[in-house]
């Protein structure tokens, strides 16, 4: 027996009909594979499924015991990615399939004592089905935050931005470079469009006591539109 509609459905749902594994679209090609084989036991329901693309499909698939190479799916290690991509999905039930973009900062490590620096991190993977030709990342920092970049890079807005009861310091990189399919970019890090900003206890504290938000918007030339935030207090481990 396969998977009943209902618990299929339910899993490409959840899934975005992206895999699990590599985080590829799948669209037609996706696989609602079963993580214990029907063969030994697994059962047809939803705790028991996993979307797979067909190239990760057959590396879970097939593996061959009389001549181990390589490294092979456990029952355990395919829950563990099911569960922290629909768990990244259901925390973004707006974000684009085809859209693969990763934002996160890289502490200084010559930062210590009472002060320290961060290195902004942006990356895009066109996971899409076209290429894209250019985008642009706008960056919104509480106002409370120093931020320092390359002002040939990135351009300011000369006055604050109000969003809510917040005002935001709002920066914006842009390319029009073409982005192809299956390639991934750095838009910033520490070496290539270096954006940090700075931390000490008063902030810190101040940080744990007001709703400080980090928040961006991402465009690409045939991709709807990222906005996303991310509480202040997971942008640096002071």
């Amino acid at each position: 027996m396969s998977f009943p509609n209902t618990i299929r459905e339910d899993a490409l749902v959840r899934s975005h009909r992206r895999c699990c594994v590599c985080h590829d679209f799948a669209g037609r090609n996706a696989n609602v594979h079963h993580i214990i084989q029907q063969a030994h036991g697994g059962p047809d329901d939803l705790a028991n499924a996993i979307v797979l693309c067909l190239r990760c499909h057959a590396e879970a698939g097939h593996y061959n015991p009389a001549h181990p190479l390589g490294t092979k799916y456990s029952p355990a290690e395919l829950c563990r990615h099911r569960d922290q991509w629909w768990e990244h999905c259901e925390k973004r039930p707006e974000e684009p399939v085809g859209c693969g973009l990763e934002i996160g900062h890289v502490r200084d490590p010559s930062s210590n004592g009472d002060v320290h620096t961060y290195w902004l991190t942006a990356s895009f993977v066109n996971d899409s089905p076209t290429k894209q030709e250019g985008y642009t990342l706008e960056l919104f920092f509480p106002v409370q935050i120093p931020v320092q970049y390359v002002t040939d890079v990135y351009q300011k807005e000369p006055n604050p931005v109000t969003i809510g009861e917040c005002l935001f310091l709002k920066l914006y990189t842009e390319s029009r470079d073409t982005i192809y399919r299956g390639q991934t970019i750095q838009i910033v890090d520490q070496h290539r469009r270096p954006l940090s900003y700075t931390m000490n206890h008063a902030l810190y504290h101040a940080a744990h006591g007001d709703p400080w938000q980090f928040r961006w918007n991402f465009y690409a030339d045939n991709l709807p539109a990222v906005r996303d935030a991310m509480p202040w207090i997971k942008m640096h481990a002071f």
